[in-house]
C-alpha cells in the first residue's frame, strides 16, 4: 500500500507521496536513490482537480464536511494505485 524504494524496497516518505508538487524530487534515507512522479501521477491530480472545479457550485451546502471528507478519500485512493513514481535518471536534485 505504501510506495516502496524499486532499489532497497523502503518505504518511502508518505508526505512527499501524497503532499508533494509534480516536479519534487524525493531521495531514498535507505540506499539514497533519487524518485520522480511520472505522468500518470499527473493525470490524477488533473482529475481530482477537475472533480472539485465541476462538482463544488452544485454542492456548496455540503463543503464543509462531507464534500471535503471524501474528495480527501478520493485523492488518498488514486495515490495508492501503483506507477506514479519512477527512480530519476538525473541524480541532480537541481538545488544550487
Amino acid at each position: 500500500m505504501f510506495p516502496k524504494c524499486f532499489n532497497c524496497s523502503n518505504n518511502l516518505s508518505l508526505s512527499w507521496y501524497l503532499g508533494a508538487f509534480m516536479l519534487t524530487k524525493h531521495r531514498c534515507v535507505k540506499c539514497s536513490q533519487l524518485h520522480e512522479f511520472t505522468n500518470l501521477r499527473r493525470f490524477f491530480n488533473g482529475l481530482v482537480f477537475v472533480g472539485i472545479l465541476f462538482i463544488t457550485p452544485f454542492l456548496e451546502s455540503y463543503i464543509q464536511t462531507r464534500f471535503l471528507l471524501g474528495i480527501s478519500l478520493l485523492f488518498i485512493i488514486l495515490s495508492i494505485i501503483p506507477g506514479q513514481h519512477r527512480l530519476s535518471s538525473n541524480e541532480d536534485v537541481g538545488v544550487k
